[in-house]
């Protein structure tokens, strides 16, 4: 049986980011990854935003691409679906994926937290079984993501950091921006 991915509109208050959640078969994403980690109360996912953000300074993710096979993954066949709310780092930790592309098929299996570049060397995988979507299904939602990228962005009020963080903003952060095509 064929699992089914959708994206709907979600966003960050605390971090005043719009991005798309990840919804499979009906259910959120990160409640499936939440409820499959060790502390299902504490939640696997916490304030971590999807790679779906129309706010990043930059344009439109690599991730996006990753995920529809157009990029190579950047870090050991690991395609991150959510990052750091703050800085988009892959350092910062994330909930990663490894994807696998047949003919008619996509997977996302072996679901886990990974410290991508950062002290922690041991990754965690989550209890979340195998994902197989339709591949035209699949490249579809996210093509609809990348084709209304422009448009959703623009329609939306442009994103500020509040006074108090003008000295911790994007750009005074020593975090890597992960990059991003334009």
């Amino acid at each position: 049986m064929l699992d089914h991915l959708r994206f709907v509109a979600g966003e960050s208050p605390t971090h005043a980011l719009r991005f798309w959640e990840p919804v499979i078969n009906g259910r959120p994403l990160r409640e499936v990854l939440d409820a499959a980690g060790e502390d299902p109360a504490a939640g696997e996912v916490g304030a971590y935003v999807p790679v779906l953000v129309h706010d990043w300074p930059g344009g439109l993710p690599d991730d996006v691409l990753v995920l529809l096979g157009e990029r190579a993954p950047q870090v050991a066949g690991r395609v991150p679906l959510y990052v750091c709310p703050d800085c988009g780092d892959l350092g910062c930790g994330a909930i990663t994926v490894a994807v696998y592309r047949a003919r008619d098929t996509v997977i996302w299996r072996d679901f886990g937290w990974d410290d991508l570049g950062g002290a922690d060397d041991d990754p965690v995988r989550l209890a979340v079984p195998a994902m197989t979507f339709d591949r035209r299904e699949y490249e579809a939602e996210l093509r609809r993501f990348v084709t209304t990228f422009d448009q959703v962005r623009a329609a939306a009020a442009p994103r500020s950091w509040p006074a108090a963080d003008a000295q911790e903003g994007p750009a005074a952060r020593p975090h890597r921006w992960w990059p991003f095509r334009r």
